[in-house]
């Protein structure tokens, strides 16, 4: 079973959410002023879906700080494995910003992790971004 928690408060990546839980405290930072609404985010461990994508918050909501913080808590199985977290920012269901970081997933730990969201990844757009994006064009 996966959970994801958004938490929506800027600075909290070090908060301790529970003890003994094998996941993610993952920072996404983005521009305050790009109306994003909502994140798509997703995971991948050895190329394969390590859980099913989530879009927060539910409901959308203006995201405007900067900075949004969620928790993502993983099968303890996957502790030793490095994950790919890839999140998409959306305006109005438009993809707009995209990010990505890798982190080793260690058993009973929640790893920090920070997500810096560019340019959005947009398969056929004669731009790669490295680690997360698979092709240029179509």
């Amino acid at each position: 079973m996966v959970l994801v928690v958004l938490g929506g408060v800027t600075g909290c990546k070090g908060r301790h959410v529970q003890s003994d839980v094998t996941g993610v405290s993952l920072a996404v930072h983005y521009d305050g002023n790009a109306g994003l609404t909502s994140l798509t985010v997703s995971g991948f461990v050895d190329g394969a879906p390590a859980f099913p994508p989530g879009t927060l918050p539910d409901p959308p909501r203006p995201l405007t700080k900067g900075t949004e913080t969620l928790a993502i808590l993983l099968p303890d199985g996957l502790a030793g494995k490095t994950i790919l977290i890839r999140v998409d920012g959306l305006a109005a269901n438009v993809l707009t910003n995209s990010g990505a970081q890798t982190v080793a997933l260690q058993r009973g730990r929640l790893v920090s992790a920070d997500v810096m969201m560019g340019d959005p990844a947009v398969c056929g757009d004669m731009k790669m971004r490295a680690g997360f994006e698979q092709c240029l064009a179509q």
